[in-house]
């Protein structure tokens, strides 16, 4: 059995970002990743990239649930598992999570992330994104952005930004589809940090203080002074379970779960070729949601598509739990507060059908039937100029969080597991609320936040 100082189970977004920043402080550490390494460029950076994101074709994505049938976290809602896990595959989005869902994190932690533009984790966290990017994030990434956002302004939306994205560009294929590439921590993560193809199926406390990860089947184990689970909302509650349970150490029979609240509408309009243009056009606290307008090619045809991502909040509505032999069930709808949430999102996006000159405006507020965005999109290009409604079911944005908040029953304040020894939990399943925005912003800072709270144990 080999001793470790730090094991961190998972190698997606937020087991990169503490793996990275582990490595930065000097600090060795092993990445336990239970898919391949299957590379590490960002998918929109190839060729067919919206064929390779499909995950119905993806070798390395293992859905949550196996017998989920819809329409909420489906066959389609799962991991990548592979190494680098998500954070190959995200659009770049960079949002912090708004003032009035931090207001229920715990003041320690709120206090560290501090202001994106200040000091705080925030703060660092963009600044590395800049340099990556070798631009500022509200900078236009060329000209066709900056044509939209002053549309976009020009309509009555004064206040909008280009939405801040941590990508940069590649260029276009000779097929004339964009490539692009967004930020991930893998590309801070030493080789040698990274064990693939081993995935993690118990934590085992031990009498001495370390804690002993073993692999599926038993064939391998390794002892480590502090053990980081970043393994996705779901895997972590698992572990955590069958650690709990065996232990005698009290966890829920259920763990709540959000995704975030989606509906858009699609129209074909003039123009052709390949154009990735995106700008934040709303910021409504009342409405606990965004509202991005983005441009973008498909089938030779040029489409604007708005959209409205909203906070679902924590209720017996959407949840999850596992059976004595580790079988997970689920339920997942909405709650009351989240048809709130999509009534609010109806009159913001025909408002902006309305100042953009799309038909259609009108019947989004009545709207009831929200088509899957594929199905909206072949609309739209039957009837070009008119907005088609459609919607994301739950667990299709890959945002599922607040499993275990930080604060809460399981997980402390620092990140630490209660009752169970050097174990923390990093990402959005320690999220005490998910807000309106894309959590990885949020996700790479707070696990700086954890990585230094661990550092203060060892």
């Amino acid at each position: 059995m080999k001793d470790i100082p730090v094991a961190v189970v998972g190698s997606g977004m937020s087991g990169s970002a503490v793996a990275a920043e582990l490595a930065r402080g000097g600090v060795p550490a092993v990445v336990l990743e239970a898919g391949p390494d299957s590379g590490r460029s960002h998918v929109a950076a190839k060729p067919d990239s919206a064929g390779l994101a499909d995950p119905g074709v993806d070798a390395d994505f293992e859905p949550f649930f196996a017998s989920a049938s819809g329409p909420h976290y489906d066959r389609r809602c799962g991991l990548r598992r592979r190494v680098g896990g998500r954070s190959l595959y995200w659009r770049g989005i960079c949002l912090p999570i708004e003032p009035y869902a931090l207001a229920d994190w715990p003041a320690a932690v709120r206090e560290r992330l501090g202001e994106p533009d200040g000091t705080g984790l925030y703060g660092q966290v963009g600044e590395e994104l800049e340099r990556w990017t070798g631009r500022a994030l509200l900078t236009p990434l060329d000209e066709r952005e900056s044509a939209l956002l002053d549309t976009v302004r020009g309509r009555g939306y004064g206040d909008a930004t280009v939405t801040p994205r941590a990508v940069r560009v590649l260029g276009d294929d000779p097929r004339g589809e964009s490539l692009w590439e967004a930020y991930s921590p893998v590309g801070g993560v030493p080789a040698a940090f990274v064990r693939d193809r081993w995935p993690v199926q118990d934590l085992v406390p031990a009498p001495d203080g370390t804690v002993e990860v073993r692999a599926t089947g038993g064939a391998e184990s390794i002892r480590a002074r502090a053990v980081v689970l970043c393994a996705g909302t779901v895997h972590n509650a698992r572990l955590l379970t069958r650690a709990g349970r065996r232990a005698g150490v009290a966890v829920p029979d259920t763990f709540a779960v959000v995704d975030h609240l989606v509906r858009g509408w699609v129209a074909a309009v003039p123009g052709d070729g390949p154009v990735d243009a995106s700008v934040l056009a709303v910021r409504d606290a009342g409405a606990r949601s965004n509202v991005m307008v983005e441009t973008t090619g498909t089938n030779g045809a040029r489409l604007l598509d708005v959209w409205a991502m909203g906070e679902q909040r924590p209720t017996s509505a959407s949840q999850f739990g596992f059976d004595e032999e580790g079988r997970a069930h689920y339920t997942a709808g909405h709650s009351a507060d989240d048809r709130e949430v999509l009534g609010h999102q109806r009159e913001l996006l025909r408002a902006l059908a309305d100042a953009l000159g799309v038909a259609g405006g009108a019947d989004l507020a009545a709207a009831e039937d929200w088509l899957d965005f594929d199905t909206a999109v072949a609309r739209a290009q039957r009837s070009p100029g008119r907005a088609v409604p459609y919607g994301c079911p739950l667990g299709s944005l890959d945002h599922e969080a607040c499993s275990l908040p930080l604060g809460g029953p399981v997980v402390e304040g620092t990140g630490r597991v209660r009752d169970l020894g050097p174990v923390y939990v990093a990402g959005p399943s320690v999220f005490p609320r998910a807000g309106a925005a894309n959590p990885s912003l949020t996700t790479l800072a707070l696990s700086r936040y954890v990585v230094e709270n661990v550092l203060r144990e060892l």
